[in-house]
């Protein structure tokens, strides 16, 4: 069965950057080229993928009007998502219905802001939870206090095209002590996970389903191995934590 939708444009925006001097920009697009956008307090918040080259590690919070007109945008302030690649490049946000969450997409991780004050949504705490970049993740929203995210199917390797749900209590929360903690995961070939390498001689780990309940908690020096985790195979999240760091990765076991 087929059925047919009519839209109609009601108004348009028009608008400029304030930041933006050369044409054409650095790189494919430089950092002006916009896939994220939400609406909260009258007003369309846009957030830039960075498409420079090199990239610049920065995605850039803009806000416009929303209702019709030609304006130039106001650039409000930047969060470092990490360079080097456009793995890192924002694909998509949405803010909680209840207006005390926003959330940031890219192909590898989530950004949860907390705390915030009116729209300055960067000034808030700032969590972040892991998801492995072997898809391609391009759609995210805010449902009854979930997060839920989509992701691109892949023809060649046959992976993504699904869709997951998350709760907010499984992410961690950043700070500039974050990069102490050095994490690096082995995928098997049909990308299950197969271990994580930890670059720290203890921590401690808890399991989680991706809607927040624990399942285990554990102690671990160098690694931790699939075996390690007693569960069916799924969808869960790892949390890691040390004294002074902790890192949340969304893993397929």
């Amino acid at each position: 069965d087929t059925c047919t939708v009519t839209c109609a444009v009601s108004d348009t925006i028009e608008f400029t950057y304030p930041d933006r001097y050369d044409f054409p920009p650095n790189g494919d697009y430089g950092n002006f080229d916009m896939e994220a956008m939400l609406w909260y307090q009258d007003s369309l918040h846009l957030f830039s993928k960075d498409r420079s080259s090199p990239s610049t590690g920065y995605t850039k919070h803009y806000r416009l009007p929303s209702v019709g007109g030609t304006y130039q945008a106001e650039l409000i302030d930047s969060l470092n998502t990490g360079s080097t690649s456009f793995i890192n490049a924002i694909t998509a946000a949405d803010i909680s219905e209840d207006g005390l969450q926003v959330a940031l997409l890219n192909a590898d991780k989530i950004w949860l802001i907390t705390d915030f004050q009116s729209s300055n949504f960067f000034g808030g705490n700032t969590a972040q939870l892991s998801l492995g970049s072997f898809t391609q993740k391009e759609g995210l929203c805010f449902r009854d206090g979930f997060i839920y995210l989509t992701d691109e199917r892949e023809p060649f390797f046959g992976t993504g095209g699904k869709l997951y749900r998350l709760h907010p209590s499984v992410f961690v929360g950043l700070d500039e002590r974050q990069a102490e903690l050095q994490v690096e995961p082995i995928y098997r070939q049909d990308l299950t996970l197969e271990e994580i390498r930890i670059g720290s001689d203890y921590l401690v780990w808890n399991l989680l389903t991706a809607d927040g309940r624990l399942l285990q908690s554990g102690k671990s020096k160098t690694r931790i191995t699939a075996n390690d985790l007693d569960v069916a195979a799924g969808i869960y999240v790892i949390q890691l934590v040390i004294a002074s760091s902790q890192k949340a990765m969304l893993v397929r076991l």
